[in-house]
């Protein structure tokens, strides 16, 4: 079994509580991504990735609503070379980070082409942005392993978008067993 923790960020404290939480024996930690609850995440976690050697790192999550998904992308790559290819990429339709700002979570339709432009942009493909084309051209000088996205789901539509376009789902639908079975079943 692994075992990792959730936290907020904290200019001051992220780092420390990294290293505290590896030294611990932890095999990942995320970051909560509330840009009125929290400093700006992949800041945050580039700090740690400096100060952590094995436990992965990532977000838990962001969001498909006010982050783009080629800004999200190329930061999970700029973290993923610098932390030796520790990242998670945690991402959500922004319920809590949305809330915080009078807006609502993305519809399901728009997380998922949210999600299928996300993994083309960290596989270094072109996206057609409005008829514009679009790539992380950054890419092409250097070797970056995957970077794996895990989907925050809590419904049956987000659970299909997830199984569909995720390398990971993470079922937040609280802690009764049955509930997680039906959830995994259906993914």
């Amino acid at each position: 079994m692994k075992m990792g923790v959730l936290m907020f960020p904290s200019p001051a404290g992220s780092a420390p509580a990294a290293q505290m939480v590896e030294q611990l024996g932890f095999d990942s930690m995320v970051f909560a991504d509330t840009q009125c609850l929290t400093p700006e995440v992949w800041s945050q976690l580039m700090l740690v990735s400096t100060v952590t050697e094995r436990m992965e790192i990532g977000t838990g999550v962001t969001n498909s609503v006010s982050r783009d998904p080629a800004v999200t992308a190329s930061a999970a790559l700029g973290l993923q070379v610098a932390s030796g290819g520790r990242v998670v990429l945690g991402i959500g339709r922004g319920d809590s980070s949305m809330a915080k700002i009078g807006r609502k979570p993305a519809p399901p339709a728009d997380f998922e082409r949210y999600l299928e432009h996300l993994r083309a942009y960290l596989a270094g493909q072109e996206v057609d942005r409005n008829g514009n084309p679009s790539r992380i051209e950054w890419l092409d000088d250097c070797e970056v392993p995957k970077v794996p996205i895990e989907v925050a789901a809590t419904g049956p539509k987000v659970i299909d978008i997830a199984a569909r376009h995720a390398d990971r789902i993470c079922f937040a639908v609280g802690a009764d067993t049955e509930r997680l079975e039906e959830c995994m079943a259906h993914a």
